[in-house]
């Protein structure tokens, strides 16, 4: 049976559930809910029948909360009732989609080209980029010039992009529920922890807030990955490299916003 270690769990898991991290895999750990084996020098290993039952687990916030009951709203008014339940059950939903396409769009970029100057293969034999695709786990690219189709790389931004608006909508959410005239939820706000240096006494979301903003770093690296498709007439092209480092930076923001989702939910 084939085992993960901690981060990749976390990685197999952050597309559907935002706020996972390794911590909270291993307060589960601690309550018996997920049982890892343990390599001889002592990490984690982690079996697909655990994830399975860690997604079980999260699934059990909304669940939690079916019959929760709180005002609906359309426009930001008060609309007929609703549970908070039910509004989870919709974010939720909505990352399972999500995963399914980051799941297809990994699988899309993930393909390797050593195949020349021009994408001949003139200079070199194609079961050299066989073997180097088997190695690491990647498809030959079927037609490539010097560089990898830059097609492949928008769709996965474009996938990012969606993601990101995802994470925002459910970050707007609970800032909307969170402020002081509605108070129905608010983030976790540990013992002593303050939520300004000049009015202690405020409970900010500074988490769903730094959400928002990385959300709109990534949605920001989607038109460049597109102009990326389009400046790319010949083999190589200077111009898209320009647009190539400001995708690099966009990748660093991406790993951000996975790494700043632990936040949780507490219905006042």
């Amino acid at each position: 049976m084939s085992h993960l270690k901690i981060g990749g769990v976390v990685d197999a898991l952050i597309a559907e559930f935002p706020d996972v991290s390794v911590s909270k895999i291993r307060f589960l750990e601690s309550r018996g809910l997920v049982e890892p084996h343990r390599a001889p020098s002592g990490y984690r290993k982690f079996a697909l029948a655990d994830v399975d039952r860690l997604l079980a687990a999260l699934k059990t916030r909304a669940l939690e909360h079916k019959d929760t009951v709180c005002i609906g709203r359309s426009h930001a008014i008060h609309a007929e009732p609703t549970t908070f339940g039910v509004k989870l059950a919709g974010h939720y939903a909505e990352f399972v989609r999500n995963r399914a396409r980051l799941v297809a769009a990994r699988e899309e970029v993930a393909t390797c080209a050593i195949s020349g100057a021009v994408g001949t293969f003139a200079n070199i034999d194609p079961r050299v980029e066989e073997h180097v695709a088997a190695k690491m786990g990647l498809t030959p690219e079927p037609v490539s010039t010097q560089v990898i189709p830059r097609d492949r790389h928008a769709m996965f931004f474009a996938t990012l992009g969606v993601i990101a608006s995802s994470v925002e909508r459910l970050a707007t959410e609970i800032r909307h529920l969170q402020r002081t005239e509605v108070r129905e939820v608010e983030e976790f706000f540990s013992a002593g922890q303050k939520g300004s240096s000049a009015m202690p006494h405020k409970r900010n979301p500074v988490l769903t807030e730094n959400l928002t903003g990385l959300a709109r770093l990534v949605r920001a690296a989607v038109t460049p990955a597109l102009e990326n498709v389009a400046l790319m007439p010949h083999v190589a092209w200077l111009t898209p490299e320009t647009f190539g480092r400001s995708i690099d930076i966009a990748v660093r923001n991406s790993r951000c916003l996975i790494d700043g989702g632990d936040f949780q939910h507490r219905v006042a």
